[in-house]
């Protein structure tokens, strides 16, 4: 009885303790809070009017982030209905690789949290994360600076300077993973809270779950930007003699071990996939896909963007015109307009209160000095020549994912909007006394918040809202592909990423978005950041190749290999298990869709379903037809180089086997010959070929079952151009052959219009 009182009563407690620190949360919730979450939220309804009013078919942002951004917040809650186990990994998308979430820019916890609003459509809940993000933000802000000023008007425009500045509209409008950032912040409250005050233990569970918030309500890189912050404000604090002794307390470092224990918990379902993604065969090279300093430094923020209106501005916009080569690459990653009321309330902040604003100006010099990327940029990519902090943390492992140097503006901010809080406080107080309330405070601060709003946000509408919208829809086409129970993938054309047009990834990004509604998958996709190998499954493919060229203006497939492409591309469907083949209209001009259309028709016969956005071919009748019919040769995509020399006055193009030169080779079956039985066709190989700057053998060998390689015909080739032939038995059908083209010598061995036909 005695021991069974004893666990009872150790059962009461750690309810009563539990049912304690709810309360101490609760209790920190205020009036205050709830107004300014409110206010921050109706501006918003208000700035971006023309989302408020359509939220079920308009989305914030342009090219293929919107749909790639959308299909992640669909993806959430459809993985965790139908496959829970595949919350990370889907295999709708680059079919049959598929693709590991974990690189995509993903919110989870903000599809999760939006779940329901997909009932309305999958733009609704993706507008109402973007109109949360600014409530979010904004108020994560003001609890940090309400705690720090002891001003809940100066902390109220703290919110509004943080969350409608001018660099997060631009984010919150082109990227999903930043439109909340108010969780950096509140991650910071926290931690200043759990080093300052009592309730340690309290603190340092609220600041390991909002640091989760900050990973998986944001992304990876607002976690890595949390870290480095704390890590900042840490040294600060360990420098300073007088606030040196608050490190010194062991009850703070038990509290920060809680703190991690936290997020281990609470953040496992999330962080051991990115662990496993980051780790896993060529993942930690996806990640760094574009982690070079010449990209750092593309991505980075000059000086002269800290002191122009915001193209993203819907008021003054028109002023940053005569520099728009400063956004060339991508407005919303080279914004960091600070806005003059901010700077000049930060400057009087300083001016005043320069002991209380010390921590604040070193994360603003900091991480100001961060997004200026690797090295100082003036403007217009005119570089001083002086390196920048980011410099060396590009070379720093696993924190160097953050790639755009200009994302720390969401922590740099925070550093300039304290400043700019302390001035506003002055300035109340300077015009209206000490009083904390009353008419002359309101006014005050209504009409500096409108000033700020005005020249960093400003009001979205008309053609610039157009240009920074993207009306969302669905074509009814893949809503009846949804609809069909049978598995097979679909190809949509375009699909390669074109960096050489306007929105190169709008294609792939709708092609993607669209297995939402057909729940089949794709060749192809779009996920952020490109990976190599999901890519190359594509370039095997001469009709992707083909259609990407057209946008440059020659529908044509460049190989070493000089075949029937239209069988390749058929077989390379047939592998793939693909039943349609649509075509956007919506990203191809008249001339181009008028060529693929007639191409596609040549191919396939005449479409299954055609409207004003896509044109869908059947693939099956063309298979059926033409399947292993004729000889049909992939070269493998790494395996071939090619280059042009000019040879008695010409430009010739030729072909360098690296690696070797794999052309895997399918020979038609023996029956599609008249009077032939065999399961071997005897195949004449031929090509043209020649020696470029010195002497060089080429040898041509089959992998066979018991060695590693067989030779099947050796040449010396010479500096100008021959013809060359070999025979070889190769197996009719799946699986075919494999051929591989060695070189040695010091010269380079260029080769081109390599055939295959029956020998005679």
């Amino acid at each position: 009885m005695e021991e069974n009182a004893t666990v009872g009563h150790v059962h009461r407690a750690a309810r009563r303790s539990v049912a304690d620190m709810a309360r101490g949360y609760l209790s920190c919730v205020h009036r205050k809070h709830i107004v300014a979450g409110f206010l921050y939220l109706f501006i918003a309804l208000v700035l971006f009017y023309p989302i408020t009013t359509n939220m079920s078919t308009v989305a914030p942002g342009t090219g293929g982030d919107v749909y790639i951004n959308m299909w992640g917040i669909w993806w959430a809650q459809y993985a965790l209905v139908h496959m829970p186990g595949s919350f990370w990994y889907t295999h709708l998308l680059f079919w049959p690789i598929g693709s590991n979430i974990a690189y995509f820019t993903f919110s989870p916890i903000g599809a999760i949290l939006t779940a329901p609003f997909q009932a309305i459509s999958v733009t609704f809940a993706y507008d109402v994360i973007f109109f949360l993000g600014f409530l979010i933000s904004g108020l994560g802000m003001f609890i940090l600076a309400d705690y720090i000023i002891k001003n809940k008007y100066a902390a109220f425009f703290a919110g509004i300077v943080y969350a409608f500045g001018s660099w997060h509209t631009a984010a919150a409008i082109g990227h999903l993973d930043w439109m909340v950032i108010g969780w950096i912040p509140l991650t910071l409250y926290f931690f200043l809270r759990m080093l300052r005050d009592t309730h340690k233990y309290r603190y340092a569970i609220g600041m390991g779950v909002c640091f989760v918030f900050a990973t998986f309500m944001g992304d990876v890189e607002q976690g890595i930007m949390t870290v480095v912050l704390l890590a900042v404000v840490f040294i600060a604090y360990a420098v300073h003699p007088d606030a040196r002794r608050l490190l010194k307390n062991r009850r703070f470092w038990y509290a920060l071990g809680i703190s991690v224990v936290a997020v281990l918990v609470v953040g496992s379902w999330g962080i051991i996939p990115i662990i496993h993604g980051y780790t896993s065969p060529g993942g930690a090279a996806n990640v760094n896909s574009r982690n070079t300093l010449a990209n750092d430094a593309e991505w980075s923020s000059p000086i002269l963007s800290f002191l122009l209106p915001s193209p993203y501005n819907g008021l003054l916009y028109g002023l940053t015109k005569s520099y728009g080569s400063i956004y060339s690459v991508d407005p919303n990653e080279r914004i960091a307009y600070i806005g003059y009321t901010a700077l000049a309330l930060a400057i009087i902040g300083i001016w005043k209160n320069f002991k209380g604003s010390r921590l604040w100006i070193i994360i603003a010099i900091f991480f100001g000095w961060m997004v200026l990327g690797p090295y100082v940029e003036l403007g217009n990519y005119v570089s001083s020549g002086l390196p920048g902090i980011y410099y060396a943390y590009h070379f720093i492992p696993a924190f160097n994912v953050v790639q755009e140097a200009d994302r720390f503006y969401a922590v740099f901010s925070i550093g300039i909007t304290m400043l700019a809080a302390f001035g506003m406080k002055y300035v109340i107080e300077r015009f209206h006394g000490h009083a904390k309330q009353g008419s002359y405070t309101l006014a005050i601060v209504g009409i500096i918040t409108v000033l700020f709003l005005a020249e960093s946000t400003g009001v979205m509408g008309g053609a610039f809202a157009k240009a920074n919208t993207t009306s969302i829809s669905i074509p009814q086409f893949y809503k009846e592909l949804g609809s069909i129970n049978s598995n097979f993938t679909v190809l949509q054309l375009p699909i390669l990423i074109n960096n050489y047009i306007p929105f190169p990834d709008l294609a792939a990004g709708e092609a993607t978005f669209y297995t939402s509604a057909s729940h089949k998958p794709i060749l192809g996709g779009y996920g952020g950041r490109i990976n190599v190998t999901q890519e190359l499954t594509l370039y095997s493919i001469p009709i992707v190749v083909a259609v990407s060229n057209l946008q440059l203006g020659n529908f044509s497939y460049e190989s070493p290999v000089n075949e029937n492409y239209t069988a390749v591309s058929l077989l390379s469907l047939y592998d793939f298990n693909t039943a349609f083949v649509t075509i956007n209209e919506n990203v191809l001009n008249s001339t181009e869709l008028s060529e693929l259309e007639a191409y596609s028709i040549k191919t396939f016969g005449q479409p299954v379903y055609a409207d004003s956005n896509v044109i869908a071919f059947s693939t099956i009748s063309a298979i059926n037809a033409s399947i292993f019919r004729s000889f049909v040769a992939y070269p493998s995509p790494l395996d071939w180089t090619n280059f042009n020399v000019f040879m008695n006055g010409t430009s010739v193009g030729l072909w360098e086997p690296t690696y070797p030169g794999e052309i895997a080779v399918v020979a038609p079956y023996a029956s599609a010959y008249k009077g032939t039985g065999a399961s071997y066709i005897n195949t004449t190989v031929s090509f043209y070929g020649a020696a470029i700057n010195g002497p060089s053998t080429l040898s041509i060998e089959t992998p066979t079952q018991f060695s590693s390689a067989k030779t099947l015909a050796t040449f010396t080739l010479t500096p100008s151009i021959r013809h060359y032939v070999f025979n070889v038995s190769l197996p009719s059908g799946i699986p075919g052959s494999e051929l591989l083209f060695l070189t040695q010598g010091t010269g380079v061995a260029g080769i081109t219009n390599i055939t295959f036909g029956e020998q005679t």
